[in-house]
């Protein structure tokens, strides 16, 4: 680690210890690979961040609630939720039932123990590679601020004039669906696209952000201003 970094760190030693215990949902093609490692019939569906897990209990309700609380341990550890749970028996019938320990259970006194469960993320997912840029729009009269401080989500800054999520996209030609957006609600007519170089940032986390699928991203990082240079400015 160069001093470069070491500066910087020691700046925002709080922040890199606070967010790096933050609690997320593994990415999904982990979550898939740990339970098809234990013999799991898994299935994702990676468009809508969810998977399938299909299991056949013992008719003795004593056996399949072991077996039972195994699967449900291992996907709360890898921050997945139950939403409902479909049982089907050696006849084909099936009832799909929310989820809930009661409606389980229902399903196996009644013989539908071929029990498929639909697992979803609890939380946003944290993302392992970090593109080395990432970009953000501002309005252009806030640069100076943000050259001097960084980008400081709101709820860390008492001065701030930021959201509190920092939004960021890998490809800036996205944030022109953004700044159409954002003048039409602000009537703001002069904006800027910061350039993020996040390889100087070894302390930064980011997630996805669902609101701009496979697009855009965001952190709860401040992003010191030596990462930030200015990419291009424009207005109406």
């Amino acid at each position: 680690m160069d001093t470069h970094f070491l500066k910087i760190y020691e700046y925002y030693k709080s922040e890199y210890r606070l967010y790096e215990g933050l609690i997320t949902s593994y990415p999904l093609h982990e979550v898939i690979n740990i339970l098809s490692r234990k013999k799991y019939n898994v299935k994702g569906n990676y468009d809508a961040n969810t998977f399938s897990l299909k299991f056949l209990f013992s008719d003795n309700i004593s056996k399949s609630l072991i077996d039972y609380v195994k699967i449900i341990q291992i996907t709360n550890t890898c921050g997945y939720f139950c939403s409902n749970i479909k049982g089907e028996n050696t006849k084909a019938q099936f009832v799909i039932e929310k989820y809930n320990l009661e409606n389980f259970k229902k399903l196996i006194n009644n013989g539908l123990t071929l029990i498929n469960f639909l697992f979803e993320a609890k939380y946003d997912i944290f993302i392992e590679k970090i593109p080395e840029f990432l970009y953000h729009l501002v309005p252009t009269r806030n640069i100076s601020k943000i050259l001097k401080f960084g980008l400081v989500p709101k709820s860390r800054s008492k001065k701030a004039f930021h959201p509190e999520r920092i939004y960021l996209v890998k490809n800036p030609k996205d944030l022109n669906l953004l700044f159409k957006a954002f003048y039409e609600e602000t009537k703001i007519n002069e904006w800027s696209i910061l350039k993020i170089d996040t390889h100087i940032l070894e302390y930064l986390k980011i997630y996805k952000d669902p609101n701009f699928k496979e697009k855009g991203y965001y952190t709860l990082n401040t992003i010191h201003p030596i990462a930030i240079n200015i990419y291009d400015k424009f207005k109406i």
